[in-house]
């Protein structure tokens, strides 16, 4: 049983997202509790495309 057997190998990867709590802090506004949107870099092309429709 020195030698090599031939087989199948498997990985499993499990991935997590989450926001630190400094990004919470810049999305919610502690004044007045109000929600801001996150800037994101397709804004202009949807601005655009909502202008065209």
């Amino acid at each position: 049983s020195d030698k090599w057997k031939k087989g199948k190998f498997r990985v499993k990867i499990n991935v997590e997202f989450y926001i630190e709590a400094e990004e919470i802090d810049k999305i919610f506004n502690n004044e007045n509790s109000e929600y801001i949107e996150p800037e994101s870099p397709l804004d202009d092309l949807r601005q655009k495309f909502n202008e065209e429709n």
